[in-house]
Formats: C-alpha cells, structure tokens, sequence
C-alpha cells in the first residue's frame, strides 16, 4: 500500500471522529443531570453551585483546550491535576491538538473522559 493511500485512509479515520465529535457537540444534554450524576463521582467537597455554574458557563462557551491554562481547565471540574499535567506537557511538547480524539494518546485520557469534556471544551477552530 503506497504512502498516499495510507496518509488518505488515515484522514478519512481521522474525519469519521471529527463528525461524530460534532454531532455529541450539538447534542443539547440535561446539564443538571450531567452535574448530579458527576457529583456522585468527584470530591464532596466541591460545590455543586460552582460546579453547575462553571460547566454552564462552558457550555455556552466552550474552553479552548489548546490555551487553556492550568486554571481554567481546573474550574472544569472534569480533569484531575495529573490529566491537566499531562495536557499542557503534550500540547508544549507535540503542539496544538488538531481533534478533540487526539486526546487519546494524552496520558491518563480515556475516551469516556473525552466523552464528558465534548460539551464543556473545543480546540478553537471549526472543527467541533
């Protein structure tokens, strides 16, 4: 198989999870629920008004993954302190995401924590 077909297979891969990232982006979600069933998981120690208040806040306006900073993608609620690390450490390292799915090779990322940033976080392009 020549280097172009493999580059071509590659972007269309690549492209089926853009447009599926795009459809769970659009998808309107129950933010209460989404809060309460998290809050189940996370620290009791959070408010749950700050935390209601920040996710709707991104939900309206999504966080720039490739500029946030360490702050910001705290006030998320939804990355403990090593993912966050880890994120910023990859971004400096290898440069800016180009798909939300690339989070994947981010240590400490799985696809169900990709699933829970989708509606809170974007890369800052018109991808998602």
């Amino acid at each position: 198989m020549s280097i172009l077909r493999k580059m071509f297979l590659l972007i269309c891969f690549l492209n089926s999870f853009q447009l599926h990232a795009q459809k769970i982006r659009k998808t309107e979600i129950d933010l209460e629920m989404f809060v309460r069933d998290l809050f189940k998981t996370q620290e009791s120690n959070i408010p749950y008004e700050d935390l209601y208040e920040s996710l709707f806040q991104y939900y309206r306006q999504a966080l720039n993954l490739n500029t946030a900073s360490a702050d910001e993608l705290r006030s998320l609620f939804l990355l403990n302190e090593a993912q966050i690390q880890n994120l910023i450490k990859y971004i400096e390292k290898e440069g800016k995401l180009l798909t939300m799915y690339e989070l994947q090779r981010v240590e400490g990322f799985a696809e169900a924590d990709i699933r829970k940033l989708l509606p809170f976080a974007d890369l800052g392009n018109d991808e998602i």
